[in-house]
């Protein structure tokens, strides 16, 4: 159906409302010169493991990792429920901003940009017309519906995503940690009117102006969630605060005027969606007196807007006071099941069963049974062995029915004693960087990505040079887990490499995938936990 539209009528309502993979899948296995010069043919040995689960109960979640953020609730009975919440300060543009004289503040939108499929599910075109009937511009009004693809749960639930104010100062240098139970610190007050409130689904739509025939767009969106936010807030906030000081710089407006947002969903049950926390929008749309009209004319009301900031320290290489701080918090109700899992590990003989869930801190905790790696290591000296390979199998249990979809990662890094002190550090196949390269995703030696395309439910962790530290180069790492944690290490803005400043970040506190595996005592001997090593005589 054609309709015909002013187009300023179109604009004003839009913008109110507006590898390097080491495998075992074919025996004998081959690898590169960094390990043994000009390749080599490797036999096979199987050690073995112990493995069950904890959890820390809480892991660091505010924008220090926070590359993405997530929000939204997901419960089913093998996990439970995950409730995700998301706390951002506001930050203004630039000091002392100006607004006319007689500012009225008309709408405010928060835009909340979301990862969506490339190609429009949907897409509608209205004809609409601007100028005078001698001079008419013919435009189009496209609107298109994009469907997320950063989304894990029930996608076909309806949710009601709230915004209300914060009433905690949060500081750029401080940690903020995931569950707000433990510590003082991490309790966020917010209080309890709503500033906005809209319902979300897996669909989004995005609005676009543009004249016919011609490729530059008058007005085009974010593909993004909006929602209206209470003008008389903004009015009182903002603009009466225009003569106060209290907008003389962020640090005393987020003191004195609006220390954040929480966003939030209502429900008990629904789905997640991530989203980039740095690409947040919020805009105020505002009216003020024409200055230029002249003495005697009908005086005249002009539109502005203000933008506000919410650049984060994903956003630079840089960090400091001038960046955002964001965090997400979790409410978390474990499942009977995973309580047990987590709660009465058998640190002895192992589990059946493994267990991992990003957001609510829980891992699996890896051994090597120490009589099995001494006896290898006797065999390895006898032998003249040399370790070529040395992978850490694991295999999705697919008796778990509510998998929504596999994470394209899992990592670990290795827990030990060393002059009676914990560390937990980076295996060497990650650090050694004269004999392993690791740049994601496509050259990837100790964590590779999944291979959807295959998609045989099998994840490894390389832990080829560990292995031969400890049996070929003799180091000793006391008492000795591997820890392993759904999600990835956080990769440096623009690159492919682990960020430097911390290596052993992580993003698995926006992580919103679950899964489970074959333990070590799986009864099902193909696919339970198991380390492979290969090998060659010199």
């Amino acid at each position: 159906m054609k309709r015909i539209l002013n187009v300023l009528t179109v604009l004003s309502a839009l913008l109110v409302t507006s590898s390097l993979l080491v495998s075992c899948d074919n025996d004998p296995l081959t690898v590169g010169d960094e390990l043994v010069g000009g390749g080599a043919t490797g036999s096979k040995y199987e050690l073995d493991l112990v493995a069950y689960n904890t959890t820390t109960d809480t892991i660091l979640s505010n924008q220090k990792v926070l590359q993405n953020a997530i929000l939204g609730v997901y419960n089913e009975p093998t996990f439970g429920q995950n409730k995700a919440r998301f706390y951002t300060q506001v930050r203004l543009s630039g000091a002392n901003p100006t607004f006319g004289q007689n500012p009225t503040v008309d709408s405010v939108v928060l835009r909340i940009p979301v990862y969506h499929k490339e190609k429009a599910a949907k897409q509608d075109t209205v004809k609409v017309t601007s100028g005078t009937d001698k001079d008419k511009i013919e435009k189009w009004w496209i609107k298109n519906t994009y469907e997320l693809d950063s989304i894990y749960g029930h996608k076909d639930a309806t949710m009601r995503l709230n915004v209300r104010e914060m009433n905690t100062v949060l500081f750029y240098d401080s940690l903020y940690y995931s569950n707000p139970n433990l510590r003082n610190k991490d309790q966020i007050e917010v209080l309890p009117t709503v500033l906005g409130s809209t319902e979300i689904t897996k669909t989004v739509v995005q609005n676009i102006v543009k004249e016919k025939d011609k490729s530059t767009t008058d007005f085009e969106e974010e593909v993004a969630y909006k929602v209206m936010l209470d003008k008389d807030f903004f009015q009182q906030k903002i603009i009466n605060n225009r003569s106060t000081g209290n907008l003389s710089d962020n640090a005393t407006f987020i003191r004195n005027v609006l220390r954040g947002l929480e966003i939030s969903v209502e429900n008990d049950n629904g789905f997640y969606f991530q989203f980039n926390p740095n690409q947040i929008q919020l805009k105020m749309y505002y009216s003020h007196d024409d200055t230029k009209v002249k003495e005697g004319e009908e005086p005249k009301r002009m539109q502005s807007s203000y933008d506000f900031g919410f650049r984060n320290r994903w956003t630079s290489l840089q960090s400091g006071p001038d960046f955002t701080v964001q965090l997400n918090q979790f409410s978390n109700q474990r499942s009977a099941e995973l309580l047990s899992a987590t709660q009465n590990p058998d640190r002895v003989n192992g589990a059946s069963r493994l267990y991992l869930n990003g957001m609510d801190g829980t891992m699996i905790n890896l051994h090597i049974k120490p009589e099995a790696l001494e006896d290898f290591r006797n065999k390895a000296k006898g032998n003249n062995w040399i370790i070529v390979g040395a992978k850490v199998v694991m295999n999705v249990d697919n008796s778990y029915q509510d998998i929504a979809s596999k994470p394209p990662y899992i990592f670990a890094w290795n827990h030990y004693q060393k002059e009676g002190k914990w560390i937990d550090e980076m295996y060497s196949d990650m650090t050694r960087q004269q004999s392993f390269v690791n740049s994601y995703p496509h050259n990837v030696h100790f964590n590779p990505m999944y291979n959807f395309k295959k998609n045989d439910g099998q994840y490894i962790i390389d832990i080829t040079d560990h292995l031969k530290s400890m049996i070929e180069r003799g180091e000793v790492f006391e008492n000795q887990e591997m820890r392993i944690g759904m999600g990835n290490f956080l990769l440096e803005i623009g690159k492919s490499n682990i960020y430097s400043e911390k290596p052993h970040y992580n993003n698995r506190v926006s992580s919103p995938h679950r899964l489970v595996f074959h333990g070590n005592q799986s009864s099902d001997q193909e696919k339970k936990l198991k380390l492979l090593v290969y090998y060659t005589q010199k």
